[in-house]
């Protein structure tokens, strides 16, 4: 998921109405390391990027969350990387 960045995955998991806290106990990480990951100051590991994408492709599908990551970036004048 070659989208998949720190602003992306917040994106996401607002849209999914879930708390940090939410999100990375389902995915096995700790709250620090992804409030880390969203706000860019770590990066996101081979294995944290195959739990991200194994948990979001659980809760949806890539077209869904592309076309969301689109519809947000056009409210902000932006385009999906």
């Amino acid at each position: 998921m070659n989208w998949l960045n720190g602003q992306n995955i917040k994106i996401i998991r607002l849209n999914l109405n879930m708390k940090q806290t939410e999100l990375a106990r389902k995915i096995g990480i700790s709250k620090q390391l992804l409030c880390g990951i969203e706000n860019g100051d770590c990066s996101i590991t081979p294995n944290v990027e195959a739990k991200l994408e194994s948990f979001f492709n659980s809760v949806t599908n890539e077209r869904t969350i592309i076309a969301l990551l689109e519809s947000h970036m056009k409210l902000n004048g932006k385009q999906v990387k």
